[in-house]
């Protein structure tokens, strides 16, 4: 028993070091969110969060550090509520609808979350650090769209053609919202019970 105390304690500072890091980037993940990655600056985060510079630095010495645990953060976020749809018993056409819920929902309260990732994937085409992670988390979409066709009932539609036209959906609607355009519930959910029906042959 004794000897485990040391193991004991590492493995508490350890969980105590991960929570610290997590709370820090639930709290600057807005920030980054609203400003954009190339206009934030760990001092803006400082500013935001009333979190010192100096304690930011100590769990995330880089901004790309602290970026990519947030894109973590959010993507698990997002990921988790489409595997609840995944996970569901329901028919093809109640998953349809859990999903273009969920679509409509995301967009009108997190628009800026979403905006954060494809500010992410522009600037991946430029920073090989962020490359590799935006290509692991496409990867994660794509194996869960492949999984919505079939929740779906789509017909002869690969998930990565899925992916495809459901992102172009998201990046639209994304673009309308944060430009201010009007953007409502029912129009989004018209829209996307098209693109859906078309990707089962529905219509």
């Amino acid at each position: 028993m004794i000897q485990n105390l040391p193991e004991n304690r590492a493995k508490q500072r350890d969980r105590n070091r991960e929570h610290k890091r997590r709370e820090l980037a639930e709290n600057a993940i807005k920030t980054i969110a609203q400003a954009g990655y190339a206009n934030t600056t760990l001092r803006d985060i400082a500013a935001s969060t009333g979190v010192s510079l100096g304690k930011i630095q100590y769990y995330f010495p880089e901004k790309e550090g602290l970026l990519l645990y947030c894109i973590d953060l959010s993507v698990d976020r997002f990921t988790g509520q489409l595997t609840e749809i995944l996970d569901a018993d329901l028919t093809p056409d109640a998953a349809r609808s859990a999903y273009v819920e969920l679509f409509a929902y995301s967009i009108a309260n997190h628009a800026n979350m979403h905006r954060l990732w494809y500010d992410i994937r522009n600037q991946a085409m430029f920073d090989g650090q962020l490359r590799g992670r935006v290509a692991d988390v496409e990867a994660r979409f794509i194996e869960i769209c492949d999984e919505l066709g079939r929740k779906f009932a789509a017909k002869n539609v690969s998930g990565v053609e899925i992916y495809v036209i459901l992102d172009g959906a998201y990046r639209y609607f994304i673009q309308q919202s944060v430009s201010g355009m009007p953007v409502t519930a029912e129009r989004m959910s018209k829209m996307l019970n098209r693109i859906i029906g078309r990707l089962t042959g529905d219509n």
